[in-house]
């Protein structure tokens, strides 16, 4: 039962509508019925909705029957404080509210009724290492190969059927390939094992509230008369299990606020469904919008440029940004020669702002591909900038790249026995725990090497044949890629270089293989991270101080003869160890914040730099082609602008090395969306931008070799000519645009209508 109005309600309400802007005021002051706040990037989100809550409590609605989902829990406790204080001026209480995220408020019903879920009270939730065990166990069971059904794959997969409210018995009747029935056959074997351990992962406390609330009508009915009133923030990120639930919640009293923004919705690729906050008033017919388009972050330009760039996306919904600060600098757009002098200018330039009294901390450089972090990484250690890494590992801690080094310290050294821990059976190889803890054994009761005893495993008691035959492949390949390092001269007249030596490395020993293969984000960039490391070994310049074997007049500055392979693969093993030292410089104003632009959501920095502009990085490759990828790709540097209050660069390299060889690139189309009088744009060596970019073949890094390139294309589809595209279809060739952001061509398609695409990447055949 609600508790009775208070008379002084109204003088109750005026504090909690003081200060507010008419919109904000409009959402506080909502009687009822469904609510869609179409809030924009610094608009007060959090604010409306905190006020709103505490506005019901203060007209006489029970805290008790107040539901608030948020998606993390620090902003659930943000919202708990802000609700309490404003209560507390009121002379009320906010007890018996529930704010918490949507996983909180499954594993809260399941608890709390058991019964009615068919599962213990005392369940255990299995984090993302126990479940990894749980699914590499169940495919065992399942009698499957883990190198045919790797464990990740099987793991997305059944997590994609769980958010879409499939459990074992519907995803094996939909299954129709050996894949997807290796999946089922999986997925069954996993719940089992959940059973017998009284388990539930992550996605149950979704899947399993869902399901009941839908499937059982006894519960619905009990759980939406205690809650009436349901607020949920970040809608834009909910799945289609989360979209359920709330839905199913507000069956009865339909006393909804959702409060998002469809230009902030950039997890589609972890199950996001944009379509349910596009589509809210189709679900909810008499719901009343009230949009915040107001922004009180950051200044009028960054906002009018955040504000230009969205608009060419279709999947939105219209709403006009404004900024209620001054209009302040405009955004510092830099083309500089390579990813070096990308990273150095943005350190630069970072170095004069804090000069001038903004701290570290309020500084930060946002990535769409977290091994772009390296070099910059590289520069603030040399430059001795304190930085962090945030909701990320420092570059060389990953444990893909320490993979990979533990791989290269055996090169250069196979007795280093750290490195042979850590890669013996990584990617796994056969050589369990039991046979390698026999190889040490016999190496600590004869006091021999390690890498000596391997290299005679099979007469050692209790070791199979097939492990001591792994053991010899192993040491076999070791041992070629040790060979390499004999070759002595100039480094650069050698057949092969540092680089090469790390790419065969991460081939041979079967790495890229292993992390390419769940085909899952996390994947994704692990191979990135590899080819990133490829890329820093063709960027070591070769220093020669403290190698070994070198004699004290050569340290003191002669340049030692011959200079080996060997020699510069010890430098280089050297800095790295120098670079990964974590010890941070005096943090008294704080350090410099590195991330991910999906990292960046729902912070703010007085500075920021988004680097790595360009095209195949943002946008991603994986979105060439696809229009709404492309769009997800654009909300994403849109949330990366936005998180900028009074300063902003985005900047650009024209060639990055990909795997050891030097690529041009394209600037993103997106910096072309943005409104010139913006901008302050400055390019290094501009003359030489239009032929760097016609010339697009790739080149290993250092060379000159160049080859045709956008001039080609242009050749290949001039102006009037049929040309097929796999999305778009069949269009005419309207025009041809040199830029220097790449040679674009306007078509006009039959079925999609005109569209300006970038010929490097367009994928088009000519018709005729």
């Amino acid at each position: 039962m609600d508790l009775p109005k208070p008379s002084s309600a109204a003088a109750a309400l005026q504090p909690l509508l003081a200060g507010l802007t008419p919109a904000q005021r409009s959402v506080v002051d909502h009687r009822g019925g469904p609510l869609l706040v179409n809030a924009g990037p610094g608009s007060g989100k959090t604010t409306v909705v905190t006020h709103r809550i505490a506005s019901l409590i203060a007209e006489g609605v029970a805290p008790w029957r107040i539901l608030g989902l948020t998606f993390t829990n620090k902003a659930a406790e943000e919202m708990r404080g802000r609700v309490e204080a404003l209560l507390e001026h009121a002379g009320l209480t906010a007890e018996g509210v529930l704010l918490c995220t949507f996983h909180s408020f499954g594993a809260r019903l399941m608890r709390t009724l058991p019964d009615d879920f068919g599962i213990p009270p005392r369940f255990v939730i299995l984090d993302a290492a126990d479940q990894k065990s749980a699914i590499k166990q169940a495919i065992r069971a399942a009698n499957l190969d883990p190198k045919s059904f790797p464990p990740a794959s099987i793991s997305a997969a059944i997590s994609t059927a769980k958010n879409q409210l499939k459990n074992a018995e519907a995803y094996e009747s939909e299954a129709v390939d050996f894949l997807t029935r290796a999946v089922a056959k999986t997925y069954h074997t996993y719940e089992a094992r959940l059973r017998e351990q009284e388990a539930v992962d992550f996605d149950d406390l979704l899947m399993r509230p869902a399901i009941a609330l839908r499937d059982q009508p006894e519960l619905r009915a009990r759980l939406t008369r205690r809650w009436t009133h349901l607020l949920i923030d970040e809608y834009q990120d909910t799945n289609y299990a989360q979209f359920l639930v709330a839905d199913l919640l507000v069956s009865e009293a339909r006393n909804v606020t959702v409060v998002g923004d469809p230009d902030q919705s950039i997890y589609g690729w972890r199950g996001a469904n944009i379509g349910n906050i596009l589509e809210f008033e189709m679900r909810y017919p008499d719901a009343k919008v009230i949009p915040l388009g107001e922004n009180f972050r950051s200044t009028k330009t960054i906002v009018a440029a955040a504000d230009a760039l969205i608009r060419n996306n279709e999947q939105r919904k219209p709403k006009d940004l404004v900024a209620a600060n001054d209009t302040g600098q405009k955004i510092r757009v830099r083309r500089l020669d390579d990813e070096r002098a990308e990273a150095q200018d943005v350190v630069d330039h970072f170095r004069e702002v804090e000069r001038s009294g903004t701290p570290w901390s309020e500084m930060a450089v946002l990535y769409r591909m977290n091994a772009l972090s390296r070099v910059f990484e590289e520069i603030l250690r040399r430059e001795g900038v304190p930085y962090i890494v945030a909701k990320g590992t420092s570059f060389f801690e990953r444990k893909e790249v320490r993979d990979a080094i533990g791989y290269v310290r055996l090169v250069a050294n196979p007795r280093d026995e750290v490195a042979l821990e850590r890669v013996i059976n990584m990617p796994p190889r056969g050589i369990g725990a039991t046979s390698w803890s026999r190889v040490i054994g016999e190496a600590r009761a004869t006091s021999q090497p390690v890498w000596d005893v391997m290299q005679s495993s099979s007469r050692i008691d209790g070791i199979s044949s097939r492990a001591a035959k792994a053991i010899e492949q192993f040491v076999e390949m070791v041992q070629t890629w040790r060979s390499t390092l004999s070759q002595t001269g100039d480094l650069e007249s050698l057949s092969v270089d540092l680089s090469d030596v790390v790419q065969r490395v991460i081939d041979d020993s079967g790495l890229a293989v292993h992390y390419a293969r769940g085909g899952t984000e996390e994947d994704h960039d692990r191979v990135e991270n590899l080819d990133e490391l490829v890329s820093a070994a063709a960027d070591f310049p070769g220093a020669v101080s403290h190698l070994p074997g070198l004699t004290d007049d050569q340290m003191e500055g002669s340049d030692p003869s011959p200079r080996t392979l060997d020699g510069h693969l010890f430098g280089w093993l050297e800095s790295i160890s120098l670079v990964a030292d974590s010890d941070q410089v005096d943090p008294s104003r704080g350090v410099l914040t590195l991330m991910s632009l999906h990292a960046s959501k729902g912070l703010e920095f007085e500075e920021v730099a988004v680097v790595g502009c360009e095209e195949s990085i943002l946008p991603h490759m994986r979105s060439i082609g696809d229009s709404s990828a492309i769009e997800e790709e654009r909300r994403l540097l849109f949330v990366g602008i936005t998180r900028a209050k009074q300063r902003l660069s985005l900047t650009s390299a024209k060639s990055r090395p990909v795997r050891g060889f030097r690529e041009r690139t394209m600037e993103s189309q997106f910096l072309c969306e943005i409104p010139e009088e913006l901008i302050d744009r400055w390019e290094s060596n501009a003359s030489a931008e239009t032929d760097s970019f016609l010339n697009h073949e790739s080149s290993p890094v250092g060379s000159s070799r160049r080859g045709p390139g956008g001039r080609r294309l242009a050749n290949l589809f001039p102006v009037g000519c049929l040309v097929e595209h796999e999305q778009f279809g069949v269009g005419r060739v309207e025009a041809i645009m040199p830029r220097p952001s790449g040679t674009t061509a306007r078509i006009d398609f039959r079925y999609d209508g005109v569209k300006t695409i970038i010929l490097e990447y367009a994928k088009l055949e000519r018709l005729e």
